[in-house]
């Protein structure tokens, strides 16, 4: 689908980036924003040249986070090249670096910060570098009141949680496939976010296996940068949502929780021996409980055994 703007941003500021793609698509104005717009089965980096090069503008949300992104300075870098229009929209405090300064350095900037209420300003400027009248479709007396800076409704935020918390997913698999662990780690931790928002914020505990199944895979993540704190971490997170599940749902997700129990009992083994048989014995309780009610399930029971025998405590 042809778009006119394209948004550059970290992920960490994923919320303002889908309130201001919100508020520019309310205007008329068409946005790519990734993972929203990346094509299922393309290669994710190819995909965002094809949403750079098809732009006719470029809107980068400038922050903290944006500014040490090397993601994002290589958008800005394309789009340059490209001689697209480049939109500041500065939205914390931080300052320009040197490697983006010889891009933005004379673009007129948005200022978000710290007013937080400048969507009109984003929007008129959006509007005149796409050669759009600011007043199309909005009365003349009451543009600047009718602007789309209407907050997103409770239903809006709940639809954007789970269409980004989707999104996200899909990609970082995507990206952990192509070998971009720590960009897949990124995403899969925004993934995380969203839907952990429509458990704890939304309480739609519908979303809870899902949240535990993620919160397991990116530890698996972690694991595969030998980054062991951030891995336990993030099983332990799992284990607590598996274990909410299994008390909502008559322990119908124990196989999941043995699943977390013992990937978190393998990196304890690295380091804490007895840490990881305590993980083990749970995780073998809980495959004897299916065990009993399926015989097929004997070599994931016995499985679980010879990983804690290993141990030799």
């Amino acid at each position: 689908m042809a778009h006119d703007v394209f948004i550059s941003y970290s992920s960490k500021d994923a919320l303002t980036a889908e309130a201001v793609c919100h508020n520019l698509e309310k205007n008329g104005m068409r946005c790519w924003i990734a993972p929203r717009n990346v094509r299922a089965g393309f290669q994710y980096g190819a995909e965002i040249i094809y949403g750079v090069k098809n732009c006719k503008v470029l809107v980068l949300l400038f922050s903290e986070n944006s500014s040490n992104s090397g993601h994002v300075q290589n958008e800005v870098e394309r789009a340059f090249g490209y001689e697209k229009i480049i939109i500041p929209y500065r939205i914390d405090n931080a300052k320009l670096n040197d490697n983006l300064e010889y891009f933005l350095s004379s673009k007129h900037w948005i200022d978000a910060y710290p007013t937080g209420d400048v969507f009109t300003n984003l929007i008129q400027a959006t509007k005149v570098a796409l050669g759009i009248s600011v007043n199309d479709g909005v009365a003349d007396d009451d543009f600047e009141d009718k602007a789309s800076e209407e907050p997103m409704s409770r239903q809006d935020v709940l639809i954007n949680c789970i269409q980004n918390g989707a999104q996200y997913k899909d990609s970082a698999k995507a990206l952990y496939k192509e070998g971009d662990t720590k960009t897949a780690i990124v995403h899969m931790n925004q993934s995380v976010d969203f839907y952990r928002k429509l458990v704890e914020e939304f309480e739609e505990m519908q979303h809870l296996h899902m949240l535990a199944h993620l919160e397991n895979e990116l530890g698996l993540y972690y694991n595969k940068l030998g980054n062991i704190k951030k891995a336990l971490a993030t099983y332990e997170n799992s284990i607590r949502h598996y274990e909410k599940l299994n008390e909502l749902n008559d322990d119908k997700f124990i196989h999941d929780l043995s699943i977390t129990l013992s990937n978190i009992a393998l990196e304890y083994s690295k380091f804490d021996k007895m840490a990881a048989k305590e993980y083990y014995e749970r995780c073998i309780e809980l495959r004897k409980r299916v065990l009993e009610k399926d015989e097929d399930y004997r070599p994931t029971y016995e499985k679980a055994l010879a990983s804690m025998q290993k141990l030799g405590v």
